[in-house]
């Protein structure tokens, strides 16, 4: 058991030609996707999984061709600011107290 639960291709709603293409330049459908205990235990991860999520991290795992030793880099996942939903609540406020003047 490693933390594994699903894979990024089942986070994702759109367009079938959407996801296709997705399928066959990012391999989205062969990127799984796990949880704390995933992180915890990543190098256990088997050689033919080369890139995965976890709750906060992105994995990316090389295997050598000559020596076999396995390396990794890891990424932070940060917060989503671009294209995330937000509200702006003072401009909302601001908007919902003016007066619309009728006629």
């Amino acid at each position: 058991y490693l933390g594994f639960y699903t894979y990024l291709i089942e986070t994702i709603t759109a367009p079938d030609a959407i996801i296709r293409y997705l399928c066959k330049q990012y391999s989205i459908h062969r990127i799984p996707i796990g949880n704390d205990h995933t992180y915890k235990n990543s190098g256990k991860v088997p050689n033919d999984i080369t890139y995965f999520y976890t709750a906060n991290h992105r994995f990316t795992v090389r295997v050598s061709a000559y020596s076999g030793a396995k390396s990794s880099s890891t990424i932070e996942i940060r917060p989503a600011k671009l294209l995330a939903n937000s509200l702006d609540v003072d401009q909302l406020t601001n908007y919902n107290t003016q007066s619309v003047p009728y006629g």
